[in-house]
């Protein structure tokens, strides 16, 4: 709640309005999409994840303007996807969760060429 409290404060304030990244446990994935349709329903929001294909499709065209406002996507799919993901900013839901390894993962994600 408190961070899409924080994007709507961005978009209506500031006029920063994305695109974001979020990026949460796999299993609260469908809940974020949720709670933005509830709290904040003007926001364009991609839930990120299926199939290989299927995130393919969705990243045809993501780089032009205003073709969301939030992306909400997994740790593993991240990972697994780093070079579409590698220019974007991170939110990162849950961080108590982190363990050692995920911290690394996220970190050579944040700093890959």
């Amino acid at each position: 709640m408190q961070t899409i409290a924080l994007l709507a404060h961005l978009a209506c304030f500031k006029g920063i309005w994305g695109p974001h990244l979020i990026i949460v446990p796999t299993s609260v994935l469908l809940n974020w999409d949720l709670e933005f349709k509830k709290w904040l329903p003007s926001f364009k929001v991609m839930s990120y994840y299926g199939s290989q294909k299927e995130r393919r499709e969705k990243r045809v065209g993501w780089t032009k303007p205003n073709t969301f406002h939030v992306c909400v996507t997994s740790y593993k799919l991240v990972i697994q996807d780093y070079r579409a993901f590698r220019s974007k900013k991170v939110v990162l839901s849950h961080p108590r969760r982190g363990s050692q390894y995920q911290e690394l993962q996220v970190s050579t994600v944040a700093t890959s060429p």
